[in-house]
């Protein structure tokens, strides 16, 4: 390997750590540096690259005053004397080129916007590259997009993402310490209550833990769902009708607990479902409901199992008739 592909492959590993490295990614990086031509090579790229970033507005500024003040009359001797001058000044010039503008491809973005909803629903946001996002009641998310890759900060509540197909540029969603990467698909996250669940509608995408240490390809009809500490507390396939099912104001249950539907509907509802027992709250229900229409969900469950809702400070409790 000629020394012009190792300092390539230098640069490459410089800007590929400062965005973050997974665990097997970095195994194969410092299996990289082992090597004393490539450790030279990332160290000079390292030296290089930070001081272009380092230097502030006033140097450049000196620097041009410089270029300014030069008299193109000035005599042969003095123009001799200078010439170490300027070398450096062309050397210095240069380096500033090629350090803003790797600052401006890295880490410029070309497109950053914040989503929030309270309310009422956001349907069919349009991103740049024609992907789309469909946004939930209660839900806030950050995009940015960079010249070599599209990011999002997945800050709560439910989205839909139909992520628009672009092999140099994959599309990152940062959801705590979960991470979603893919290419493009069609797929669903929800963040509520320190729970992450990502399901696939379309596609292939590929999700990581917390230590970024497991990974897991979810195919379409696939589900995965994390706690706060990184475990998976669900990992399998689910109805796909369910899969976004709120853009229909609708929720779509699939023999459930009757505890993890009313927590479903308190959601939109903003009723707190108490039980009298476990007995009841663990009792399975299948079915569409609206989101607009709590009560009938009530109804439901009063005339499926025969239970009586009784009314609350803070809602109704489910009790044996």
């Amino acid at each position: 390997m000629n020394h012009e592909t190792i300092e390539k492959i230098a640069h490459q590993w410089y800007m590929r750590s400062h965005e973050g490295l997974n665990a097997q990614e970095q195994k194969a990086f410092e299996a990289w540096l082992e090597t004393m031509e490539h450790k030279k090579a990332y160290e000079a790229t390292q030296r290089l690259i930070e001081s272009c970033l380092s230097l502030d507005d006033a140097f450049i500024k000196e620097l041009e005053e410089d270029i300014l003040n030069d008299e193109v009359a000035e005599t042969s001797k003095v123009f001799y004397q200078r010439r170490s001058f300027f070398a450096s000044l062309v050397a210095a010039c240069l380096v500033l080129f090629v350090g803003f503008a790797i600052k401006n491809y890295y880490f410029e973005p070309t497109f950053s916007q914040n989503y929030a909803t309270f309310d009422q629903k956001m349907l069919g946001l349009a991103l740049p590259d024609t992907s789309r996002i469909d946004l939930d009641i209660k839900s806030s998310l950050h995009v940015t997009y960079f010249n070599h890759k599209r990011t999002v900060e997945f800050r709560e509540g439910k989205a839909l993402f139909e992520v628009a197909k672009d092999a140099q540029k994959p599309f990152v969603i940062k959801v705590g310490d979960t991470v979603i990467e893919v290419v493009g698909t069609k797929f669903e996250v929800l963040h509520i209550n320190d729970l992450t669940t990502v399901s696939v509608l379309e596609g292939v995408v590929k999700v990581s833990d917390k230590t970024q240490s497991a990974f897991y390809q979810l195919k379409q009809a696939d589900s995965i769902t994390f706690n706060e500490t990184g475990k998976v507390l669900n990992y399998g396939q689910i109805n796909t009708q369910k899969i976004a099912d709120w853009k229909e104001d609708a929720l779509f249950f699939d023999k459930i607990t009757l505890r993890d539907a009313a927590a479903q509907f308190a959601y939109y509802a903003n009723q707190k479902v108490s039980f009298e027992s476990d007995a009841i709250a663990l009792l399975k229900i299948s079915g569409k409901f609206s989101t607009t229409h709590f009560q009938g969900f009530v109804e439901a469950m009063e005339t499926i199992y025969g239970l009586k809702a009784k009314k609350e400070n803070e809602g109704i409790k489910l009790v044996r008739k």
